[in-house]
């Protein structure tokens, strides 16, 4: 009990300093609180030796052979970026207000909007990549209100803060978890617009190729829009190299209907395109290709290394 208590309190502490930086952040213009947002978030992550070693251990699982410096470069890309991303999410009102001057490429956003045209719903996939939240405040600005799939965070003191946060850029937000997934379920089958992101590890998941590597993934997103007749839908928020601010949102055609491995497959190779061209941009954070007991224990029952 006392465990639980101080752990609790710790959570508690955390929230207080993450809610007074992002009130500090508040206080300034977009562009100066997204620098400030990263400029904080690198100092953490370069500082703290869990964080670099989880990134440069995925890098070096992933490039084994690619340049340390070229792979330091991406670590502290990596840094800052984090702290950009969610200064602009926790403000999301002032992201939503600029969404006007980003830049959309790509088919998608067409095929949503003639999905929306004939009462039909839509899946967006992606990933923690660039700023993510800029997909569904395109679709915002054009009257879609694209719901939200995400796992509640275990600090029970800032989660309901940052769903907060992320509903800004349209809502309902769905947990993921059973009820939260039946929710989904019916919002796409009342018409509605989803986005999941699909780039964390999932215990009971199959196993797929992501970076060239094993990682269990999740089919739920083929799966509905196989199982509905929907269309998948790739999309990205992309960062400018030059001009962290300045985003770019791309919506891939969508993925063609066939089988839900193979769409899941897809999926898996969109996102790996574009870490493999900004790799800077993709939270390299996650234990993405954390395999889980069973699947090392079938794996090894069938004589195959994963």
């Amino acid at each position: 009990m006392a465990s639980t208590r101080r752990h609790s309190f710790g959570d508690y502490l955390i929230t207080l300093g993450i809610r007074f930086l992002i009130f500090l952040s508040g206080l300034l213009p977009f562009r100066l609180r997204s620098r400030f947002g990263g400029a904080i978030s690198k100092a953490i992550i370069l500082t703290v030796p869990a964080f670099r070693r989880r990134i440069s251990r995925n890098l070096d699982m992933v490039w084994p052979d690619r340049d340390a410096g070229e792979k330091r470069a991406i670590l502290r890309e990596v840094a800052g970026n984090t702290g950009r991303t969610y200064a602009e999410i926790f403000h999301g009102q002032d992201l939503l207000d600029r969404t006007d001057g980003f830049e959309i490429e790509g088919p998608g956003l067409a095929a949503v909007l003639d999905a929306q045209a004939e009462g039909r719903g839509a899946v967006l996939v992606g990933g923690h990549f660039g700023q993510w939240e800029a997909v569904r405040s395109v679709l915002l600005k054009r009257g879609i209100n694209c719901a939200g799939f995400y796992r509640p965070n275990n600090n029970e003191y800032y989660d309901p803060y940052f769903l907060d946060a992320i509903e800004t850029f349209g809502k309902p937000v769905f947990a993921r978890d059973r009820a939260g997934t039946r929710d989904m379920v019916r919002h796409l089958r009342g018409g509605g617009v989803a986005a999941l992101l699909v780039d964390q590890s999932i215990k009971t998941a199959p196993v797929f190729r992501f970076m060239g590597l094993p990682a269990q993934t999740g089919t739920l997103a083929a799966d509905l829009a196989l199982r509905y007749g929907l269309p998948l839908v790739p999309a990205y928020g992309v960062r400018d190299a030059d001009d962290p601010v300045k985003l770019t949102v791309v919506m891939e055609a969508p993925i063609p209907h066939t089988d839900v491995d193979a769409m899941t497959q897809a999926v898996n190779d969109s996102l790996d395109a574009m870490v493999r061209t900004h790799p800077g941009q993709w939270y390299w954070l996650h234990q993405r290709w954390k395999l889980h007991k069973r699947v090392q224990a079938e794996a090894a029952a069938h004589g195959a290394q994963v």
